[in-house]
């Protein structure tokens, strides 16, 4: 497998502290307070995919070795009220079998139960306590200083680790810092370090690859990545968009009317720049988003007015992974069709086969893809997966992510 891309020590990088940059010593018999990114796919009370917890364990690890006293927040989905279906009791299961320690769970009210507070003050060095979904507050996602006040009371420290939650400005993210010394964790280093090098230092040739359905969601990251890739690909339903623009019939398939002159716009910034953009050349189309529709393969001329595109063709898929195979860095971002149905999930298997086939640096980035490589068995044959899908594409636009700004104003 590649070795990680080269680190590249951004303004960001340098501004934050992390726990690797003071002494161990320093959380030995302290209560240290650690946000992670457990918002974990459950379906019939399983876990479907743990890789965030997994992802997690080397900085409750290295502070576990530190004899620090853990406490753990993180939220799951995006529940109303306290719907015990988000509760992260199943979370505290599996991080047991995990860590192979136990794991201390906390259902009460941090804002008016004393409970959490006694509990935390009565841990002993290496015990680890989990809150309940920090969501179940209203105040979390409105950045409310009561919440952020009544974590710090918790705590002696902060360790921000939740990646995948920096670019939200949040009690637990960026609200606490305000009061008690805050630290990155080790995840979030290295997420910083290779999506940092990715952008600044990356091998040539240099492909990007995004899918998804949407272009407005991901208009400002194609902006910024045709400025650094010699290839951008790009599959998924935002193609569409694309094909709609150059003049194509596209059927009943999504696009997005608005867009349709940005999708011209960045065609001809990369002819007059000497860059590529490489579209789908035929497609997937069924009569229905479903997974039992009636489907065909055609090309990208012939698309029925009856029918809608839900995945890339064979065509496509041979040839965006003949560029992957010459390439010395790629990155993923968003499937290639509608992979959540097996009968249109080909062109995003086809992808993830290149990538793990690909002998130079192989990123990807957001659930879904993340997703889909373990479903397709390469997973381990990718160089870097990043835990972070919107914080990952706003860190590569440049975008100021709040919950790394303000460990750089606590300390």
């Amino acid at each position: 497998m590649p070795t990680l891309l080269k680190e590249n020590k951004t303004q960001l990088n340098a501004t934050r502290t992390s726990i690797a940059d003071v002494p161990v010593s320093t959380f030995e018999g302290k209560r240290v307070l650690i946000r992670v990114d457990y918002n974990v796919p459950i379906i019939d009370g399983k876990i479907i995919d743990d890789e965030r917890i997994v992802k997690s364990i080397p900085t409750l690890r290295y502070l576990i070795d530190a004899k620090a006293k853990i406490i753990i927040v993180s939220h799951l989905g995006r529940p109303k009220l306290k719907d015990p279906e988000f509760s992260l009791q199943l979370i505290s299961k599996k991080l047991n079998d995990l860590l192979e320690i136990p794991i201390q769970f906390v259902s009460e009210s941090i804002m008016e139960s004393s409970i959490a507070q006694e509990r935390s003050k009565n841990l002993s060095n290496g015990d680890i306590l989990l809150l309940e979904n920090i969501r179940y507050y209203e105040e979390e996602t409105k950045n409310g200083d009561n919440l952020a006040i009544s974590l710090s009371k918790l705590c002696d420290y902060f360790v921000q680790d939740a990646f995948g939650c920096v670019h939200r400005a949040h009690s637990s993210t960026s609200g606490i810092t305000k009061y008690v010394p805050s630290f990155s964790g080790l995840l979030v280093d290295k997420e910083l370090s290779v999506l940092g090098g990715l952008m600044e230092t990356a091998e040539k040739p240099f492909i990007s690859i995004i899918g998804g359905s949407k272009v407005s969601s991901k208009i400002q990251i194609l902006d910024k990545l045709l400025t650094k890739v010699d290839t951008l690909m790009i599959g998924g339903g935002m193609s569409f968009t694309f094909l709609k623009a150059l003049g194509y019939s596209i059927g009943l398939s999504v696009y997005e009317e608005t867009y349709l002159d940005k999708a011209l716009e960045l065609i001809e910034y990369a002819k007059v720049n000497n860059k590529k953009i490489i579209l789908p050349v035929d497609v997937v189309v069924a009569d229905k988003f479903s997974n039992d529709a009636i489907k065909k393969t055609v090309k990208i001329d012939a698309i029925p007015d009856d029918m809608m595109g839900l995945d890339i063709g064979d065509v496509s898929t041979a040839m965006m992974a003949n560029e992957i195979q010459n390439a010395k860095t790629v990155l993923w971002n968003g499937p290639m069709g509608v992979y959540e149905f097996s009968e249109f999930a080909n062109g995003t298997n086809g992808i993830a086969h290149a990538m793990a086939e690909c002998e130079g640096q192989t990123v990807i980035g957001g659930g879904d893809v993340v997703s889909a490589c373990k479903q397709s068995g390469y997973i381990d044959k990718i160089t870097y997966c990043s835990t972070g899908g919107g914080a990952s594409l706003e860190f590569i636009q440049g975008k100021p992510l709040p919950g790394i700004e303000a460990l750089s104003q606590s300390n």
